[in-house]
């Protein structure tokens, strides 16, 4: 019974830690496309002026 109870909490460990580094890539790529977006629409904004 102890076993299981160990397993189950270490399988459930790792499932949070590959979240949480599945979130931080997200929010690096999430951040990288704001910064991209953001130049894109200062260039416009420029060459409509």
């Amino acid at each position: 019974m102890t076993k299981v109870v160990i397993n189950k909490a270490g399988f459930a460990t790792s499932a949070i830690n590959r979240f949480a580094t599945w979130m931080s890539i997200g929010d690096a790529i999430t951040t990288i496309w704001a910064n991209n977006d953001i130049h894109r629409r200062d260039l416009n904004l420029n060459d409509l002026r």
